[in-house]
């Protein structure tokens, strides 16, 4: 499965930015365009036009704030069709909507006079948004965490922790570090940690 995410600007149509999974080959502004051009004309004619699919391929818009439009585009290669609702779509936009407005603020998204600008200050977004679409694009079974998105380690509440605690801190105190962790192997997060 591949995607391709676009964000323009709602009232002109500006490309703000264009993200992508490795295997999908880039579409050509002549086709982003157009794809937009429904858009606005179904809006302009007081309707909402969700989504549209081909036997292939998913297409969803999402318009927030009147402002930004985001259009995901998901391609399924191969026959290997992971089932994506419509509702599943809308919540990958508007997630990617909720890690803009986290990383950039509401205030430069809606209120932007200088379109360049806030080109350069959604940038910062790109690993964010490129982590939702790896995990978008994934099968189910493939687990993905908060942390690799979040650049932190992930962390579980675990029982055992109280004796694992008392391993790690002598294991530290013999290696004469000052940091160390405990990873579950099966699910990759951090049960106990040491800082000495």
């Amino acid at each position: 499965m591949a995607a391709y995410l676009v964000c323009l600007t709602s009232g002109g149509g500006v490309p703000l930015f264009t993200r992508k999974t490795a295997d999908f080959q880039s579409l050509p502004f002549p086709l982003v365009g157009s794809i937009n051009g429904v858009q606005m004309f179904v809006k302009s004619h007081d309707a909402s036009f969700l989504t549209t699919s081909t036997s292939d391929t998913d297409v969803a818009w999402r318009d927030f704030k009147e402002s930004v439009t985001l259009i995901i585009v998901l391609k399924n290669g191969n026959g290997n069709k992971y089932e994506r609702s419509d509702v599943h779509l809308y919540e990958f936009l508007e997630t990617v909507f909720d890690a803009m407005v986290l990383l950039t603020g509401l205030d430069n998204i809606v209120n932007t006079n200088n379109v360049e600008r806030l080109k350069r200050d959604l940038k910062c977004c790109f690993s964010f948004i490129d982590a939702l679409l790896l995990q978008l694009t994934q099968p189910s079974e493939t687990l993905s965490f908060v942390g690799d998105v979040a650049q932190c380690v992930d962390c579980i509440l675990c029982p055992e922790s109280a004796s694992l605690q008392t391993y790690l801190d002598s294991f530290v105190e013999n290696a004469f570090c000052n940091y160390g962790c405990v990873l579950v192997r099966e699910i990759g997060r951090a049960s106990c940690r040491e800082r000495v």
